[in-house]
């Protein structure tokens, strides 16, 4: 498989595997964008190739283990993660998520360790570069984008040096993990993202987890390159249009309100609107109303 390289920018949608909304919306979402944003538990379990025609970034899926518990296994040269949340136990190590990402994706994140405290911050940023280096010295793929993943630690320059080496074994891209803890905490955001632009102005960052208009906006006068979020359909079950005054809120929304409210969400944080010809339909109609 060969996609031609392409640095991702702005806002990217998650999307998943599961059926319903999702599935709905997944089948659409390449009408307001390029990108997409899937993490390895749901590639791994659904045939991408009946995916929209959108460029994959592809990443572990880590804040799961966060989110719902798990264990981390240590290797010589490496960490695996096994993941306990709704879809069972999913193991993840940096060789299978490798081998996904080099079949379907454009952009692939390579397998960080969360810190479960600040006591962890140290070993986890320590494993999370050691998988990091593992994906650069077995890619195969000279065409997939590799990001190496860092987990967001108090000691900002521990990061920058991290993002360094990765730089100096000639990483395509950083992402920053761990920014979703601290999404109140807007002067250590500030001061991570800052301190890694201006180690590294020319190389590509992407930050996990954010998708309000404000903070995209923020985190783009920072330097970020591009950031993801599943809020524009959270948003949109919640009969919510980002960005929009209460006026914009649809009560109860039926799913192709859900619909049509989830793509105008992805549209205005890239920056975009929908194509016109579907504003003319309804229940689009709702949403230029909402817009005007």
């Amino acid at each position: 498989m060969t996609i031609e390289r392409q640095v991702p920018e702005g806002f990217l949608p998650v999307i998943t595997g599961r059926q319903g909304i999702d599935a709905l919306v997944r089948a659409y979402v390449h009408l307001v964008s390029p990108w997409a944003l899937i993490s390895y538990p749901h590639a791994s379990r659904v045939d991408l190739r009946t995916f929209p025609p959108v460029r994959l970034f592809m990443d572990s899926g880590a804040y799961g283990y966060i989110k719902y518990g798990g264990v981390i296994t240590e290797h010589a040269d490496h960490a695996e993660m096994t993941i306990t949340g709704p879809m069972g136990d999913v193991t993840i190590t940096p060789g299978v998520l490798l081998e996904l990402q080099e079949r379907h994706a454009a952009v692939g994140a390579t397998l960080d360790i969360p810190p479960r405290s600040h006591e962890h911050e140290a070993d986890a940023l320590e494993l999370s570069t050691a998988n990091a280096l593992w994906a650069l010295a077995n890619r195969r793929r000279r065409d997939l984008l590799l990001y190496g993943v860092l987990p967001a630690v108090k000691d900002t320059q521990r990061v920058v040096q991290a993002a360094r080496l990765l730089k100096s074994r000639e990483i395509d891209g950083i992402a920053l993990g761990n920014l979703l803890p601290h999404r109140g905490q807007p002067d250590f955001i500030d001061r991570t993202v800052t301190a890694l632009r201006d180690a590294l102005p020319d190389l590509p960052l992407h930050v996990f987890g954010f998708g309000s208009p404000e903070v995209l906006s923020r985190l783009r006068r920072l330097g970020v390159t591009s950031a993801d979020s599943s809020s524009y359909v959270r948003a949109a079950m919640a009969g919510r249009l980002l960005g929009a005054t209460d006026t914009g809120r649809t009560d109860d929304p039926s799913p192709t309100e859900i619909l049509a409210l989830a793509l105008q969400n992805i549209a205005t944080l890239r920056g975009g609107a929908l194509p016109f010809r579907y504003m003319l339909q309804p229940p689009f109609q709702k949403l230029r109303e909402a817009t005007s």
